[in-house]
């Protein structure tokens, strides 16, 4: 989207999900167009993968986002 941020997570392991139509897949990296994209990558970066939850609650590997970067 032109004049709006990317931030991208590539995640240090695959994550399995399940498509819309009910097909498995991997995903290795994200990207979204936050409101605030500062607040956004400083939230990821607060997550303690090594604690296995982040703020939100959600169990995550020991090492499952390995870098965010927004340009």
């Amino acid at each position: 989207m032109a004049g709006q941020t990317t931030v991208t997570v590539e995640l240090t392991e695959p994550v399995r999900y399940i498509r819309a139509l009910g097909e498995p897949a991997e995903a290795r990296a994200f990207r979204f167009y936050p409101d605030d994209p500062a607040s956004a990558v400083a939230t990821l970066k607060v997550s303690d993968p090594s604690a296995g939850t982040n703020r939100t609650g959600d169990t995550l590997g020991p090492d499952s986002v390995s870098r965010t970067r927004s340009r």
